[in-house]
């Protein structure tokens, strides 16, 4: 995968950024603790590791099944012990999938919403982010 180095130095930032972090706390996004925010990171590289699956088998295995399995998987996540080392786990198993395939190997899989941007721009078939793009607000 052609932007597995910057996927995986964002990652690098991430881990560095939660090493110590009080989760408890409130986050930018309404509703959500820091732990909320970190689990979604985590349950997100879950997510797209089962689109990897999906094309590195031609099993057809979605990010989720719902929305609703989407937000119970977060919401279980935020409350688990060692948060930091989990995101930090499921970040290398996407790593290594996402490693594992090729470019054709995508052509077959479904992706939608923000995860389709993600998707195309891990797997080169769209330009990484100009340093000077509109960054999201700040979540943790």
């Amino acid at each position: 995968m052609t932007h597995l180095p910057l996927m995986e130095a964002g990652t690098a930032y991430f881990a560095d950024r939660l090493r110590g972090a009080d989760l408890t706390g409130t986050s930018g996004l309404p509703g959500w603790t820091r732990a909320h925010v970190v689990a979604h990171v985590a349950c997100n590289a879950r997510a797209i590791g089962r689109l990897a699956h999906w094309a590195r088998t031609g099993v057809e295995t979605p990010m989720y099944a719902s929305k609703q399995a989407r937000d119970a998987e977060i919401e279980a996540m935020a409350g688990q012990q060692g948060l930091p080392e989990l995101a930090e786990r499921t970040a290398r198993e996407l790593s290594d999938a996402l490693g594992e395939l090729t470019g054709p190997q995508w052509q077959g899989v479904e992706v939608r919403g923000a995860a389709a941007e993600l998707a195309a721009w891990v797997t080169g078939r769209a330009p990484a982010p100009r340093p000077d793009a509109p960054r999201p607000a700040r979540w943790l």
